[in-house]
């Protein structure tokens, strides 16, 4: 199994991301920078899929789960933020009739108020999705405001 880099885009100001269509992958990891404009919560929606297909659990800084079921909005994959956030996510796309749902998996980290009195917070998050499409791109969405110029999202896939 050879990994490789299938995206790569940075954010311009103008909303999030859309990585451009890489052909499908059964598994990609994705790490996603984000300077916040205004406090928001990131979301992905492979394919750009706004169907009532995604169902979601996050966890902040340990604290009880949130969850949500038959969303069209996407997975929630950051905590909420105004400052940077940094997540490494893990998504698996099997083939159709050997594994639907698709699973995502994700770690975040947020940057909290500057200075070294305070500690960053942290989320996991899992996810999943209905759709029976494969998946060949992934759109990440602010629950609000803009992601700004020197935001990224790299993403690795392989068969």
């Amino acid at each position: 199994m050879v990994w490789e880099k299938i995206a790569d885009k940075d954010g311009d100001g103008t909303g999030g991301f859309v990585t451009d269509s890489y052909g499908v992958k059964i598994f990609t990891m994705f790490l996603l920078y984000v300077i916040n404009t205004t406090s928001n919560v990131q979301r992905i929606k492979p394919n750009s899929n706004s169907d009532e297909d995604y169902s979601w659990r996050g966890s902040n800084d340990v604290a009880a789960d949130v969850t949500a079921v038959s969303q069209t909005v996407g997975m929630e994959i950051t905590p909420t933020s105004t400052t940077p956030t940094f997540s490494v996510n893990y998504f698996m796309d099997g083939k159709s009739g050997l594994f639907n749902p698709k699973i995502l998996v994700g770690f975040a980290v947020e940057q909290n108020t500057a200075g070294a009195g305070n500690i960053p917070s942290r989320r996991v998050s899992l996810g999943k999705t209905i759709a029976t499409s494969r998946v060949s791109s992934l759109e990440i969405d602010p629950s609000a405001g803009n992601d700004t110029t020197g935001s990224n999202i790299s993403e690795l896939g392989t068969n």
